[in-house]
């Protein structure tokens, strides 16, 4: 009998800073953890990585679609659309919401 996984839900964006603004969207997304565990219970993780020198990404895990929900009008994501025009390639609109993609998560494991 398969068991449905606990996590349904993971978002995937990568951000592309803009020229000379790579260490300061690093370093906000160094503070994005500790705002989402104090603000965001139904978010199950969040991930900020750096792919390459100007390039970045956010994953994070939900159980449920109210979770996902609850992260999108969350702290997080309101501080990341007050920095966007100033710290990423294309701003909100092209530069994040253009690169938000949400998957269904198939199967997980924990260590």
């Amino acid at each position: 009998m398969a068991i449905q996984p606990q996590i349904q839900i993971a978002n995937f964006i990568t951000l592309k800073a803009k020229a000379g603004k790579a260490q300061a969207l690093a370093d906000f997304l160094s503070s994005g953890a500790a705002a989402v565990d104090a603000t965001e219970p139904q978010t199950h993780a969040w991930y900020a990585v750096q792919i390459s020198a100007d390039t970045f990404a956010i994953i994070d895990f939900f159980k449920d679609q109210a979770g996902q929900d609850a992260h999108v009008a969350g702290a997080v994501a309101a501080q990341l659309k007050a920095q966007a025009d100033t710290l990423i390639e294309g701003g909100w609109d092209e530069g994040v919401l253009k690169q938000f993609q949400v998957f269904k998560v198939l199967s997980a494991t924990h260590a």
